[in-house]
């Protein structure tokens, strides 16, 4: 409940009810959810919620079970007794699972025993009746929880469903409610929600009287939702306190790891003799991206410290040296990383200069291993003997990134230097049995017809991941050998069609690449966080002299007295977590843009300024930015 507790909502949420969530944290802590639910009284003043848990199985009958707490069953602590819920796709409508009704369903209703002679066939006809209603039954839930007057009886909830057929299924099914209310509710929701899905409890005499009307807006963007409320509160739903609460709910930053993100899952009116007796609003936290693009997570995911500025390479576009290096001090370096640890930072990535130059790089792997957090450590190479590389693994370290931008000496020294290093380095690691491997790999006007080549190399050394860099500006400020956009369509068509077991994907920062490598048939998939640029909004850096910056490139040093500070009132983050909507030069009619976030070192150094622009974006050149989801051959 961590991401639950990080920001409050006063306003849905009372002080003892968040208390009182204490005792479910205790009993099903250690249950691993895919997402949990509130269920919020909507036009009520009450500030307290039913509770959700959502687990996925391995089972092919059951995907998936609910356990659902009332305030009521958790508030006071001691024996909680939750109400189940199952997936219930193999009831069927289109056929009948009999494993699914002779062995799972008893099994999981060990209370309905006495009652399953009569509830089993009164289901298969109801589920015969919703057959080419609706394309299969959501959930099956037991209510016995509540006491002996819910015990009995099955709480259904339908898939989807057009008005029309609910109406012509609860008549097929003798309900006794008002039809006319019915289609009259359910007419005034159809522009909010083309479908239904309809809720009832089962007995052997047949469905409830109450019934249950859940739907959303079945779409992710945050002026769809927001119209939904406005109306719910118009209709006198909605208190106005609470509809300002779930946007605020809505609009949460996500947590990365695990990934966390609220939204709204739906509403639901409960109707009973031609009157509504509830209405509540179920909302979501969940492991996948579910709403709108998000502008930062909640808390930062990845930290980069710069241990120092020496390296005895001499890189074509570098700018440190060995003789003039400076070094992060030890005690500045593990103050960040414990400071890191307790503001929500779950990736570190040690970086030079050479990492290697650094006297203190295993005692922070060690630090990194005790506070839990994932610690990558970037090299060239240079002095990468067999015993710095295993004293490196036995203090515990995550991933080992090796720079290497050729197959070859040839072509590596055209953008950077130490090839010889850097595959000895290679050959160690694999020797040493070292899997998680990885090559930081820089496109380049010069290497990109040698990406095969480049790719055979990875696999040869058992290499876990290649992972292919943007290119910065240089020590001048400049891009020579930025590729071109053909080139761009060519690197992204390999990656494409690369089928072997190597991983291979573009850093964040370079979207220009993810956005032609994530484009295809059905929409472009380079989307939410990991859109583009990272710098500010995934995570932030720690500079050699123990200055906080919003990336290891993007060097605009700031002092603040801790990292949770930074990240919540620095006005540099704010501003780049601004840009992701405002296009500007070029990028504004390149049809990219919404797939796309340029970096923004590069716009700083090249611009003087924290924009979304990068005139020097060869895709953006190109006539209207024109989406092509294959190679363009030219």
């Amino acid at each position: 409940m961590h991401a639950f507790r990080k920001q409050s909502y006063p306003g849905l949420f009372s002080a003892e009810c968040i208390k009182s969530l204490s005792h479910v944290e205790k009993a099903y802590g250690d249950t691993c959810a895919s997402e949990v639910g509130f269920e919020i009284p909507m036009g009520e003043a009450p500030l307290h919620t039913d509770y959700s848990i959502c687990v996925k199985t391995p089972e092919a009958e059951v995907a998936e079970y609910w356990l659902e707490m009332d305030y009521e069953a958790y508030k006071d602590g001691g024996g909680i007794k939750a109400c189940v819920f199952y997936d219930a796709a193999r009831a069927g409508t289109g056929y009948e699972d009999k494993d699914f009704y002779e062995r799972v369903l008893p099994s999981l209703f060990p209370e309905l025993q006495g009652d399953r002679e009569r509830l089993i066939p009164a289901l298969k006809k109801t589920v015969a009746l919703l057959e080419g209603r609706c394309e299969a039954l959501y959930q099956i839930g037991s209510m016995a929880a509540r006491g002996p007057s819910e015990s009995g009886c099955l709480r259904i909830y339908t898939g989807n469903m057009k008005r029309e057929d609910i109406l012509a299924f609860l008549s097929d099914c003798a309900w006794t409610g008002n039809m006319e209310m019915l289609g009259s509710f359910l007419t005034k929701w159809e522009s909010c929600s083309r479908e239904f899905v309809l809720s009832f409890d089962l007995s052997s005499d047949g469905i409830s009287d109450k019934i249950g009307i859940n739907f959303g807006t079945r779409s992710v963007r945050l002026a769809v939702v927001d119209k939904l409320l406005l109306k719910l509160e118009k209709e006198g739903f909605l208190l106005s306190s609470k509809r300002q609460e779930i946007e605020r709910w809505i609009r949460a930053c996500p947590q990365a790891e695990p990934l966390i993100q609220n939204d709204l899952s739906h509403v639901k009116f409960t109707i009973k003799d031609g009157i509504i007796t509830a209405a509540k609003a179920y909302l979501r936290q969940s492991g996948r991206f579910l709403s709108e693009e998000a502008p930062a997570l909640s808390v930062p995911f990845m930290m980069n410290l710069e241990l120092t500025t020496k390296c005895p390479l001499h890189c074509p576009q570098c700018y440190v040296s060995l003789n003039t290096g400076k070094e992060l001090p030890l005690e500045t370096a593990l103050s960040a990383l414990r400071d890191g640890a307790a503001c929500g930072v779950r990736l570190v990535n040690l970086s030079g200069g050479e990492t290697l130059c650094y006297p203190h790089l295993d005692r922070l792997v060690s630090e990194c291993v005790r506070l839990r957090l994932e610690c990558a450590v970037a090299l060239s190479g240079a002095y990468a003997s067999r015993e710095r590389l295993t004293a490196l693994i036995e203090a515990g370290v995550s991933e080992i990134y090796v720079s290497l931008n050729g197959s070859t000496e040839e072509v590596n020294r055209c953008s950077r230097d130490g090839y010889d290093l850097a595959v000895r380095t290679l050959a160690l690691l694999k020797d040493l049995g070292f899997k998680p491997t990885c090559i930081n790999w820089v496109m380049h006007r010069s290497n990109v017809e040698d990406f095969p080549e480049m790719i055979k190399l990875a696999e040869s050394y058992g290499v876990e991941k290649l992972i292919i860099l943007g290119f910065k500006p240089d020590a001048k400020g400049e891009l020579p050998g930025y590729p071109t956009a053909l080139q761009l369509r060519a690197l992204a068509h390999m990656v494409k069609a690369y089928e072997g077991e190597l991983v291979i994907d573009a850093e964040s920062c370079f979207s220009q690449l993810r956005a032609l490598i994530h484009n295809g048939l059905f929409g472009n998939r380079n989307r939410g966080i990991s859109r583009g640029c990272g710098a500010g909004r995934d995570g932030i850096s720690v500079n050699v002299d123990g200055k906080l910056t919003p990336c290891r490139h993007l060097d605009i040093p700031e002092e603040w007295p801790s990292i949770q500070d930074y990240w919540e009132k620095s006005g540099v983050l704010s501003r780049l977590r601004s840009i992701s909507a405002e296009p500007e030069g070029v990028c504004v009619s390149c049809k990219f843009h919404r797939y796309c976030i340029p970096c923004a070192d590069v716009g700083y150094r090249l611009h003087d300024r924290l924009a979304f622009r990068m005139d020097e974006c060869p895709l953006a050149q190109e006539e209207g930015g024109l989406i092509d989801p294959g190679y363009r051959n030219g």
